[in-house]
Formats: C-alpha cells, structure tokens, sequence
C-alpha cells in the first residue's frame, strides 16, 4: 500500500513538473511591460488633465454661488428696509 501511494504520489509530481515546463504561465516580456507603462502613463496624464478641467469648473461654480448669496442677502437686506419704511408710513398715518 505504502508503495502504490509512493508511486501515485511520484506521477502526479512528475506530471506537475512536465506541465509546469510546457505551459505559458503570461509571462510578459519587456517591451510589453514599456508599453503598458507608456499606456498606463497616457492614462495618467489623462486624468490630471479631466481632473484639472473638473476643478477649474467646480471653482467657476463656487464663485457662481457666492455670488447669488451675496445677491440673495443684498435682496433680503433690501426686502427689510422696504417692511420698515413701510411700516414707518404706516405709523406716522396713525398719529
């Protein structure tokens, strides 16, 4: 018994062995290796760039919304002058 697993345990690693020789396991060879960094470089310098672009447009909408804040509280400020002098009118008609 000892002896038949020796041997099932002896072909199985030699039948490993032959196939690890024989197969492509995706080595890759250099030039593939430069071309995928130049590739993946590109990519990068892609991103920067759309990232650039991004952050230009979200700062065009910032200053787009502090601007309609400040029109927004000149509006209220004016909004409450006018309730006072409204008010003011209406006060001096009762005296």
């Amino acid at each position: 018994m000892k002896c038949r697993m020796k041997r099932v345990a002896s072909l199985f690693l030699a039948l490993a062995l032959c196939a690890g020789m024989t197969m492509n396991v995706g080595a890759v060879t250099v030039q593939e290796a430069e071309n995928k960094a130049d590739e993946l470089e590109g990519k990068k310098e892609q991103a920067e760039a759309e990232a650039k672009d991004l952050t230009e447009k979200l700062k065009g909408i910032v200053a787009d919304m502090e601007e309609t804040q400040k029109k927004k509280r000149r509006s209220n400020r004016l909004k409450m002058n006018l309730f006072r002098l409204r008010l003011m009118r209406m006060i001096s008609m009762r005296e």
